[in-house]
Parts: C-alpha cells; sequence; structure tokens
C-alpha cells in the first residue's frame, strides 16, 4: 500500500516520492526488484535537484544496475550530490578523486572532503570510513608521508579500528607487521589482525586468505620474541619442541641454525628440516633447499637443476631472494637452458619484492637480457 502512495505521488510529480520509488525499486521493497525503473524514477528525481536522488543514481552508475556502467556518470552524479550536503555521496566523491575513479586524481580536494568528514557528526559510520581512508592516505601518499602526518594517519586510523572499521583494523596490524609508521611489532600486529578477521564484516569486505597469511605471520613474529627474550639454550630447546611438533617455521628455522655449524656436521639434519617445511609450503624453506643443492651441502651432490627447481618453487610464493637467484640461475644457465629474457623477468619481479640489490640492476639496466641490452 505504501508503494502505491508513493508511486501516485510521484505520478504527479513530487520529487521526494520519485527518489523514494526509485530506491524501493532498486531494493525490491513493496514489489519486485526493477533496476531499469528505479534508474527512471531517480533520473527524473535527480534532474528536478533532489539531492538524495542524485547519490542513488550515481551508485547506480557505479554498479551498472539498470544502466551500462559509468564511472564518469557516476562521478558527476555524486558531485552534485556532495555540494548539496549528502555525507555519503561526499565519502565517495573523495575516493573517487583519491583514486581517479571516473575523475581526475585531486588529493587536496579529496583530504578536504575527508577532514570535513571526519569533523561531523551526522553520520557515525561515515566518520570512522573517512578516518581510515584520510589515515591511509597520510601514510601512503607520497605527497603527505613524512614528519607529523604519518603520526597523524596512525592515530587516525586507531580511531577507526578502535570503533570497529574492518579496513582498518587490518591496516593498522600489517602497519605493525611490516614497521611502516610504526616500530615492527608482532603482538600489536597479531592483536589487530585478528580483530579484522573477528570482524562481522570481514566476509565481505576482506581477502581472507591475505589477512590469515599476515596473522600467520604476526604470531610467527610474537613466538620469535618470546624465544629471543629466553635463555639461549632454552631457546633451542623449545625451538625444536615446536618443529617436532609440526611448526613450519620452526623446521625451517632448525634448518637454518643447523646450517651455521661451521663443521658441516648438520647439514643433513638442515637439509631434512627445509624438507619438512617445504612440505608445508614454507617459502624460505624452499629457498634454503635451492641453496643446498646449488652447492652440494647435505645432499648427494651439487644438482644445479634440482636447485633451480627448488628456486623457481620459492620465487613462485613471492620470495624476493629466490627470484634473484633465479635470475642468475637463467642468465648462466645453471641447471636450466640459459636465457636472458627469463633471467631479466626474474630480476624484475626481485626488483617489485623489494630485493635492494635486484632493484640497483634494474635501475641501471646492466643485466644482459635487460630491454634495450642485447645490442
Amino acid at each position: 500500500m505504501r508503494g502505491v502512495w508513493f508511486r501516485r505521488s510521484a505520478e504527479q510529480g513530487f520529487a521526494d516520492a520519485e527518489c523514494s520509488l526509485g530506491w524501493m525499486l532498486r531494493e525490491g521493497l513493496g514489489g519486485a526488484q526493477d533496476y531499469g525503473e528505479s534508474v527512471q524514477w531517480l533520473r527524473r528525481a535527480a534532474g528536478r535537484g533532489h539531492a538524495r536522488a542524485q547519490f542513488f543514481l550515481s551508485t547506480m552508475y557505479v554498479r551498472g544496475r539498470g544502466v551500462e556502467c559509468s564511472m564518469e556518470k557516476a562521478a558527476r552524479w555524486t558531485r552534485k550530490a556532495a555540494n548539496q550536503g549528502v555525507v555519503l555521496a561526499r565519502l565517495q566523491l573523495a575516493t573517487m578523486l583519491l583514486y581517479g575513479e571516473g575523475t581526475p586524481v585531486d588529493e587536496e580536494e579529496a583530504v578536504e572532503l575527508l577532514r570535513g568528514l571526519v569533523e561531523q557528526d551526522e553520520d557515525e559510520v561515515v566518520r570512522v570510513k573517512a578516518q581510515g581512508l584520510l589515515g591511509r592516505h597520510y601514510l601512503y601518499s607520497p605527497s603527505h608521508a613524512a614528519g607529523r602526518n604519518r603520526e597523524a594517519g596512525r592515530r587516525l586510523l586507531l580511531a577507526a579500528a578502535e570503533r570497529g572499521h574492518v579496513f582498518a583494523q587490518e591496516e593498522l596490524g600489517v602497519m605493525y607487521l611490516k614497521g611502516v609508521g610504526v616500530p615492527k611489532d608482532p603482538a600489536q600486529a597479531a592483536r589487530w589482525l585478528q580483530a579484522a578477521l573477528d570482524n562481522p564484516s570481514s566476509q565481505l569486505e576482506l581477502d581472507l586468505d591475505r589477512a590469515r597469511e599476515n596473522l600467520r605471520a604476526a604470531q610467527v613474529g610474537v613466538e620469535r620474541d618470546r624465544l629471543v627474550a629466553m635463555d639461549p639454550d632454552d631457546a633451542l630447546r623449545a625451538l625444536a619442541e615446536a618443529a617436532e611438533a609440526g611448526s613450519a617455521d620452526a623446521q625451517y628455522r632448525m634448518g637454518a641454525h643447523l646450517v651455521t655449524d661451521k663443521l658441516g656436521s648438520s647439514d643433513e639434519q638442515a637439509v631434512g628440516w627445509f624438507e619438512k617445511a617445504s612440505a608445508q609450503g614454507h617459502v624460505e624453506a624452499m629457498f634454503g633447499l635451492g641453496v643446498m643443492h646449488s652447492v652440494g651441502r647435505g645432499v648427494a651432490a651439487r644438482d644445479d637443476a634440482e636447485a633451480a627447481r627448488w628456486f623457481r618453487l620459492s620465487a613462485e610464493r613471492g620470495c624476493a631472494e629466490a627470484s634473484f637467484q633465479l635470475s642468475l640461475v637463467h642468465r648462466d644457465g645453471l641447471g636450466v637452458p640459459r636465457d636472458p629474457r627469463a633471467a631479466w623477468e626474474c630480476l624484475f619481479r626481485a626488483a617489485e619484492l623489494g630485493h635492494r640489490l635486484a632493484q640497483r640492476k634494474v635501475s641501471l639496466s646492466l643485466f644482459p637480457g635487460a630491454p634495450g641490452s642485447e645490442a
């Protein structure tokens, strides 16, 4: 019955009713969902200057519902609604300006919008989202990534995370895990990453596999800090117990510890631990096996092909050092056919992953196989 009255009022040209009817058709309230008709009514109300209709219409263009997806048209309607004070439209416009979605990037205007949203008290949810966006921008944007702006970014993210913003919780966790703008703190990283995964919004809004992987890395860091604080003999016993219990990271670290035995009497045991950890997908252990096969330690004999295989497995899983070593393998033809192009690709990948020497070689373009170096 309510929908009938909205339709009658809308047919008489009342913009409020046109907007409400468009919204009901979009959501399927009071009848069947109909994006096409929803757009018709929203467009009519928006054309009369109705602010909420302008914002609702912008979201239809963003998602391509009832119209062809067009970020340019979405940005245009978003700006109209934002100019009339719709807080959700102001948040959406700030996001579009930050990332160049349907409109040229304009960080200055985006920051001004976000600051206003952080200070408003009309919509708490929007305020928290604005804190998260502005905090992240302060931390990672080249124009704001120094001095007090980094600290301001951390404070904004913390405020948003404490109010339950799932992206801010994850972002804080990653910051503490990697030491971005704050000292590395695995315990704080684990706290916030766990909070993000426990957040009711996580199923819809997070990359769960990535968040879980970061949480595991933080938990490993917590355990490492615990062992470092222990007496060396006690720490080694605890590490061995964890390795025997099946911890991949402990198995890898047992192998790495045994490799440091200058007499070489523990090489076979080291390889054994690396193999156990590698079977669980530990990328550093895979790299360790590549090294052991490449120098013939703890194995029957040096085997360049087997070393290349382990380097490749580790590199494919994101190990920068393995990507760099694989570039040398392809460059020199160690266990694989010599391939300068593949060598360059592996080197470039290592540089992308943060390998300092690879970055230097790429920047100088002195590596055989690099574009322009064949001549």
